[in-house]
């Protein structure tokens, strides 16, 4: 990861999140048996952590 830039390290990022039908069956099931999702957490960090944030602290 070291030697991507931000664009290939986002890339990588969503392509490992993106799902497959195993995963989305996984998490609908999770979900059901009231754990915390990855996509809930994902959520709320792109609520906290939104394009006005990063203007303001770069």
């Amino acid at each position: 990861m070291s030697k991507l830039n931000a664009e290939k390290i986002i890339q990588y990022y969503w392509s490992a999140i993106v799902g497959t039908e195993k995963s989305i069956n996984f998490a609908r099931n999770m979900k059901a048996s009231g754990f915390v999702r990855f996509e809930e957490i994902l959520e709320e960090f792109r609520n906290k952590f939104d394009d006005a944030f990063l203007r303001t602290n770069s």
